[in-house]
């Protein structure tokens, strides 16, 4: 599987806070989620309304609401939650960002094609679409049958020729020199 060892760790700090360790949802809270004292519910709350607002598309709304649970899940946050914050990222035009968390979701669950799904997604947002194509790949070999990985694979590849005939030596940002994300190891 892909191995992102060597990747700085992301910036995982979410734009809002928590209330206190005592409670969760307290009226302190940026949210204005009912007071708990069992912070699952707090993030379970928080992550269907997150769901909510992904659905219409609201993906600022969605994003602040992934953050808290994100923070509240430390240090282990699902997948899912990443997953879902990911995709807002992406859809916000933040694929910096996006990357980091495709990376996490990876690292989380690296024989899942939904994992190589993202990480492919998120390679190619950032133009790196050698890396790109590893991740598809990977993901093929777990489901060749899905269309989307099929898709983002032969996008990466097409990319990658077009890179190589504009430059013949094959130099460039798009094979395999992302910025920020040079130590990435596909093998």
């Amino acid at each position: 599987p892909i191995s992102f060892s060597q990747l700085s760790s992301p910036s995982a700090s979410p734009s809002a806070s928590t209330a206190s360790d005592d409670f969760v949802g307290s009226p302190a809270s940026v949210s204005p989620l009912r007071w708990t004292r069992r912070p699952v519910d707090a993030v379970i709350e928080r992550r269907r309304r997150a769901k909510a607002h992904v659905e219409r598309e609201e993906f600022s709304e969605a994003l602040q609401l992934l953050d808290e649970c994100v923070s509240l899940s430390q240090p282990r946050a699902s997948a899912n939650l990443y997953r879902l914050r990911c995709l807002c990222l992406s859809r916000l035009g933040r694929h910096r960002e996006a990357l980091d968390d495709a990376i996490l979701i990876h690292q989380l669950k690296p024989y899942s094609s939904t994992s190589g799904f993202h990480l492919g997604s998120a390679l190619y947002a950032v133009g790196d679409y050698s890396n790109a194509a590893r991740a598809f790949q990977e993901a093929l070999a777990i489901n060749p049958q899905d269309r989307a990985l099929r898709e983002g694979f032969r996008n990466a590849l097409t990319m990658i020729t077009n890179l190589r005939n504009q430059n013949p030596r094959g130099t460039g940002l798009g094979l395999g020199e992302v910025e920020g994300h040079s130590s990435l190891d596909l093998r």
